[in-house]
């Protein structure tokens, strides 16, 4: 079993630990991996952000890269979920590319998945605990970077369902919105009630005084705009910045060093 093991960006840039302890798992479940020395993304930023042409690039370099393997595995949900869910989307004006990239994404697993349902590995911690160990992270991490001075506000944009469906039904009615729109997100909504559940969890477990969340309701776009802009206000005012204060001393070395110039 031939299994293509996808990076991702965070693991390469920030735990690398996370990426080997992963191949060592695959292996000893049986699994040959392989590892493209030249992948990069998967094209999730772009395509979130509006880059159509350059998600699509990376997404076509991903495909080429696993195709070949018998499995493509990441360990991260958002990945796989980026090349199982919008690859469709990307290549829907492409044919021939978009089988290619559906035979990959019926073959994509997220890690702790394919652990279990394929190699039915035995000893994977539960998911409670996976997502209690994440979300430990995560607040590790946001406390490091606020003790050395960054400044943390998350916004969560809150969207009720009835204004979810209003603007799904624009983005297909609107030909100009129509690359935002994916088969996979009606699927998604029938999960609704999960996804909220999972929020507030993840709300509730990485909201500290350091990095707190604040709930934004997001279904009037302009109000939402006027909320977050005001906090960023608020927290850019609370770092007390200032231009530096000349001092009498330095500006009689600015004006000597004036004078050398003009010589």
């Amino acid at each position: 079993m031939r299994v293509g093991f996808f990076v991702t960006c965070l693991v390469d840039l920030m735990r690398p630990s996370i990426g080997f302890a992963a191949i060592r798992l695959l292996e000893a479940g049986g699994a040959e991996v392989f590892v493209p020395p030249s992948q990069t993304c998967c094209g999730q930023p772009g395509y979130n952000s509006g880059d159509r042409a350059g998600a699509i690039a990376l997404a076509r370099k991903l495909v080429g890269e696993f195709e070949a393997c018998d499995y493509l595995v990441a360990p991260s949900g958002s990945c796989t979920g980026m090349i199982k869910t919008h690859y469709g989307d990307l290549f829907r004006d492409d044919p021939p590319m978009l089988g290619r990239a559906e035979a990959l994404a019926a073959r994509t697993f997220e890690l702790t998945d394919f652990l279990v349902n394929v190699l039915k590995a035995e000893g994977v911690p539960h998911h409670k605990r996976i997502w209690h160990e994440r979300y430990r992270a995560i607040v590790h991490l946001e406390d490091h970077l606020s003790r050395n001075g960054t400044a943390i506000a998350k916004f969560f944009l809150h969207l009720s369902k009835e204004e979810q469906r209003k603007r799904f039904l624009a983005r297909i009615d609107d030909p100009e919105k129509n690359w935002k729109f994916g088969a996979g997100d009606l699927a998604e909504r029938a999960f609704w009630k999960d996804y909220m559940k999972a929020y507030g969890h993840c709300l509730g477990a990485t909201s500290t005084p350091a990095a707190p969340w604040y709930v934004v309701p997001a279904d009037d776009k302009e109000n939402a705009r006027l909320i977050v802009s005001q906090i960023v206000l608020e927290t850019l005012d609370g770092l007390k910045m200032a231009y530096p204060q000349t001092t009498a001393a330095r500006r009689k070395e600015l004006l000597a060093i004036r004078r050398a110039l003009m010589k």
